[in-house]
């Protein structure tokens, strides 16, 4: 089953919530790569649909850093 990215974002987003722990949109960015990497490397499969790009910083999801951008660091 594929997702989009924002799925897994919630998903990420929910769990660092219920352990407490910060998360920053750099972060998330980089999380969505290596699930991403880790899901393509164990079933030979993307995990979700959307691009990744390669920014300046790192990696990026255009769509997932636009809708989170607004939240600041």
């Amino acid at each position: 089953m594929k997702y989009s990215a924002l799925d897994i974002v919630h998903y990420i987003i929910t769990y660092s919530c219920e352990m407490n722990m910060r998360i920053t949109n750099l972060r998330l960015q980089k999380l969505l790569y290596f699930i991403q990497q880790e899901y393509l490397k164990d079933y030979g499969k993307p995990l979700f649909f959307d691009d990744i790009c390669a920014w300046k910083y790192g990696p990026v999801v255009p769509n997932v850093y636009y809708i989170y951008s607004g939240y600041g660091g």
